[in-house]
């Protein structure tokens, strides 16, 4: 589904209507100062990509992330500039092309802890070496090149925009931390989304959350 700019800047100022009166939302959210098109060309030139169309117009026409309710949207960072800086995840190298083409997850051959070996002597030195060696291939930045960090769900849970390769503009989940592996976000039809329609589900998401708070209120 195409969701336009202004579609999704009408249903944010919806859902902040919305929260008006619920406890814990008035009066909260809106979107931070647009971005600076001389910050977001020179990010493009540094790693030889142009940011998909949708993202790109909203940082520089909305805002560089911002708050709503049930929604914080992280400000767009680079590789050693916050908020990248301090999550829990780097991008792996952006000017390479993304890597898959569907799902991805292959966590086949990580060691197993063993409580009756447990007190031999060097079993756990030799548990963690194997799991290092395992960590590195399976969570190795190389497996998210070709995208930039978006939102950060935390725990080591994250969504990333494509933005090198032919599935540039499309929108993965990284679910390694719970061997789920990096896998596309769809919405209710089974498609693969862009920026604003991932925008728009979050919306959703946030009037489901507020509809409870709103019963929730009311009974008391």
């Amino acid at each position: 589904m195409e969701v336009t700019l202004a579609e999704l800047v009408t249903e944010l100022d919806s859902l902040n209507r919305e929260a008006e009166g619920v406890p814990g939302f008035s009066g909260r959210g809106g979107p931070n100062p647009p971005a600076s098109e001389g910050d977001l060309a020179a990010f493009e030139a540094a790693h030889s990509v142009i940011l998909p169309a949708e993202y790109r117009e909203f940082l520089l026409r909305v805002g560089n992330g911002g708050q709503w309710p049930w929604i914080r949207q992280e400000a767009f960072g680079g590789i050693d500039l916050d908020p990248w800086r301090s999550w829990d995840f780097r991008p792996g190298a952006i000017s390479e092309p993304f890597p898959h083409t569907h799902g991805w997850n292959d966590p086949s051959g990580e060691p197993t802890w063993n409580n009756g070996r447990a007190e031999e002597p060097g079993y756990e030195e030799g548990y963690e070496r194997r799991m290092e060696v395992w960590g590195r291939r399976y969570f190795s930045d190389t497996l998210i090149s070709g995208a930039v960090p978006l939102h950060d769900h935390g725990c080591a849970r994250c969504s990333w925009l494509v933005v090198n390769g032919s599935l540039s503009g499309t929108i993965w989940f990284d679910c390694r931390v719970d061997r789920i592996g990096i896998y596309p976000i769809t919405n209710h039809d089974g498609m693969w989304v862009r920026f604003n329609e991932w925008m728009l589900l979050r919306v959703e998401y946030a009037r489901r959350l507020l509809g409870r708070e709103r019963k929730r209120a009311e009974k008391l």
